[in-house]
């Protein structure tokens, strides 16, 4: 039996005002599902709201955070990792389009 395909993946690299505007679409546009943050190497993910999470990744209070959500009847999982060039994003969509 053959195994089903794994969902694509993209990633980019955003400045602070590409982050801001990502954050700000996630709110306007989607029905926000969870939202983790993780805070260091040594610690666990806890959850946050889209807006906490926000001004903790713009503040370098947070390493991480992922928003799970669904936008146009497909679920999506968005990492943002705080890089020394700014900030990594992985988008996954969470299940087979259509």
């Amino acid at each position: 039996m053959a195994e089903p395909p794994l969902p694509a993946v993209d990633e980019g690299l955003l400045d602070a005002v590409g982050l801001r505007a990502l954050l700000d679409d996630i709110q306007a546009c989607t029905t926000v599902r969870e939202v983790q943050v993780k805070g260091g190497p040594t610690r666990r993910a806890d959850a946050a709201d889209l807006h906490g999470a926000r001004r903790a990744l713009l503040a370098g209070e947070v390493r991480g955070v992922q928003v799970r959500y669904e936008h146009q009847g497909g679920t999506w999982c968005d990492t943002v990792l705080v890089t020394p060039r700014g900030y990594k994003v992985v988008r996954i969509r969470g299940d087979a389009p259509g």
